[in-house]
């Protein structure tokens, strides 16, 4: 039997314990996924880079990999990237906005339907058979009635920086 009594500091916002919160899940979430990813090594340089949590990123085609700090997502859950066959970023998306490779918005690629506060709120898959057409899979949080949603990037328009064209 424990006699021990937990004390809380009232002084911690929530914000700050969302935020650490958000971080831990971001960090085990890169450590699963790179298990994976080295599972998977061969050729799969479409996930060299990562943008997540706050203007954060990692590029794992150096060795030892690199920080990034140039990305423009700002969230606490959700996010994807995706590279091409030679690892070179071409979008990464929060499920809401949609960044191409020089961290500028895509034409179109505004309100899509994920949600901050989804756990992951955008899934990034290549059309089969296709280096130009991209989906993007998004989910609305538990409170909200959006559920999964898709949207295509067509990565030959706008001089090859891509475009949302449904959404």
């Amino acid at each position: 039997k424990c006699n021990k009594k937990v004390t809380f500091n009232k002084n911690i916002k929530l914000d700050e314990v969302r935020q650490a919160l958000s971080l831990f899940f971001a960090f085990v979430n890169v450590l699963i996924c790179t298990f994976f990813a080295a599972n998977h090594a061969y050729a799969q340089n479409e996930v060299n880079q990562w943008y997540f949590g706050f203007h954060a990123g990692i590029n794992f085609a150096t060795s030892p990999p690199t920080t990034l700090t140039n990305g423009q997502i700002s969230t606490n859950e959700g996010c994807a990237a995706i590279s091409n066959d030679n690892g070179q970023l071409l979008f990464y998306t929060d499920g809401i906005k949609v960044w191409n490779n020089e961290h500028q918005v895509m034409p179109n690629a505004t309100d899509l339907a994920g949600n901050y506060s989804a756990t992951q709120s955008a899934i990034i898959v290549p059309q089969p058979q296709s280096n130009e057409i991209y989906y993007i899979f998004t989910v609305d949080d538990i409170a909200h009635d959006g559920g999964l949603q898709y949207s295509i990037v067509d990565m030959t328009l706008d001089n090859d920086k891509g475009n949302v064209l449904i959404k």
